[in-house]
């Protein structure tokens, strides 16, 4: 279930075997409805897919999302588990389709 980015200047879509998503702003809009993101949300959901199956550290995700350098927080984990749970509301065959790699970190395979 690899993610690939097709970027364009007023639209983000990225594409999954289960389907495609885009979001403008703060909606994601997904084949089966629309869901509302928080700023968070839509700064990881644009993070991971870029990685290309490849984990980003917890620090990294805390740093882009205001946090200091070099600590963790749990608020990144509350934030995926919530974009998880906004994905599956639209979209049940998306599954997991944010994995944590532990010891390592995020990704979407």
């Amino acid at each position: 279930m690899r993610a690939l980015a097709v970027l364009s200047r007023e639209r983000r879509r990225f594409e999954f075997s289960w389907g495609a998503v885009s979001f403008e702003g703060k909606d994601l809009r997904a084949p089966r409805g629309l869901v509302e993101l928080t700023h968070h949300e839509s700064k990881i959901l644009l993070m991971l897919p870029r990685a290309r199956g490849e984990p980003i550290p917890r620090s990294a995700l805390v740093y882009e999302l205001g946090g200091r350098p070099g600590r963790t927080s749990r608020s990144v984990d509350v934030h995926v588990a919530s974009l998880r749970r906004k994905v599956r509301r639209v979209e049940k065959e998306a599954g997991r389709f944010i994995m944590c790699i532990r010891g390592e970190g995020y990704m979407i395979p």
